[in-house]
């Protein structure tokens, strides 16, 4: 019985380091499933939908002052502050603003968001009339790393037989974006 017992003991001993080898063995599997899973999750994470860049073309002066207008990209590239100034029907001012994927994957403008809102609300839209403001739809845009796009943006001033007075029109416009 005490040979048997050792044998057994034997046996017991090398079926313990068996599974012992192999529970280091599939933790250490885990472990890198989690750390590849971790970097998958990183490098989705990381694209860059922005606004780059803009290009104001001539604008149309129908009267005596030429329009004016300023343009900032603000918020990290997220968000362009722009103001026109018109000054007689006619006038017309258009900004080409260059958005582009930053990041390393491919990304999607969910969004374009305006403030004050001149394009949902009618409302807004009448503080500033007669004059508009148009926009290409970008919204659903799909963007490959380093892929660009553009934004036209045209403040105008519409034909009116009201008075003629001077417009401002400020408007701030912001991406959403999301990885695809």
């Amino acid at each position: 019985m005490i040979i048997e017992r050792g044998i057994v003991n034997m046996k017991n001993k090398k079926l313990v380091i068996t599974l012992c080898i192999s529970l280091i063995i599939v933790t250490l599997a885990f472990a890198i499933s989690i750390i590849k899973l971790s970097s998958v999750i990183k490098e989705k994470s990381q694209y860059k939908i922005e606004f780059i860049s803009m290009n104001k073309l001539n604008p149309i002066q129908a009267g005596k002052y030429s329009p004016t207008s300023n343009a900032t990209i603000t918020n990290n590239g997220l968000s362009v502050d722009l103001s026109f100034d018109l000054y007689t029907p006619n006038d017309e001012i258009t900004y080409l603003i260059k958005i582009k994927n930053t990041g390393k994957v491919a990304g999607k403008i969910t969004n374009l968001i305006a403030l004050p809102d001149y394009f949902n609300d009618d409302n807004t839209r009448l503080t500033i009339a007669p004059a508009t403001i148009d926009i290409n739809n970008i919204i659903g845009k799909e963007l490959s790393p380093n892929e660009e796009t553009t934004l036209k943006v045209t403040a105008r001033y519409n034909y009116t037989k009201k008075k003629l007075q001077a417009i401002n029109i400020p408007i701030q416009l912001s991406l959403l974006t999301e990885s695809i």
